[in-house]
Order: structure tokens, then sequence, then C-alpha cells
């Protein structure tokens, strides 16, 4: 992958986990074990090298939504997604 497409996709991921409303702790985890220093760069638009995992779990991440998308119809109830409690679940949310 392309460097700027890598950054893309990062900035694209970022505006997903804030739209989600997850914690900073949270996208650290879902970002495969960021540290809260670079996930605070990112936030502020300073993206720097990613590896193959990271963009793996970027696009895994934005297939969600893009599902979501595609199944829901309506944006909010695509972004609410992630807090909404799920039965089926033992930690009782996707985010969790």
């Amino acid at each position: 992958m392309h460097a700027t497409d890598a950054d893309a996709l990062a900035r694209a991921t970022v505006n997903l986990l804030k739209v989600w409303n997850l914690t900073d702790a949270e996208a650290c985890i879902l970002l495969g074990g960021m540290s809260a220093r670079t996930w605070a760069r990112w936030k502020e638009g300073t993206i720097g090298r990613t590896d193959r995992d990271l963009r793996m779990r970027m696009a895994h991440l934005i297939g969600i939504y893009m599902g979501l998308r595609y199944l829901l119809k309506e944006p909010a109830r695509s972004y609410s997604w992630m807090r909404k409690p799920n039965a089926a679940s033992a930690a009782n949310q996707p985010s969790t």
C-alpha cells in the first residue's frame, strides 16, 4: 500500500472511531495495542508509518462500518452500533 493511501486509511479510521464514540483506550485496543501517545498524534493529524497488521486492522474496521451502513441505511444507527447492547455477546457490546 502506498504511503498516501495508508495515511488516508488512518485518517478515515480516526474519524470512524470518533463517530463510534470509542474511548482513547478502546481505540488503542482495536488498533492492536497502539500507544496512547501515538493515538493522540493520529488524532492531531500526524500519522507515522503503519505496518501491515495495523493497515489490515484499519481496513477491517472500515469494512465493518461499510457493512453496517449497507444493513442499517440510517447513518445514526450505524454510528451508535458499537455502543448497543448485544445479548449474544458476553461483553454485552461490540466495543468491549
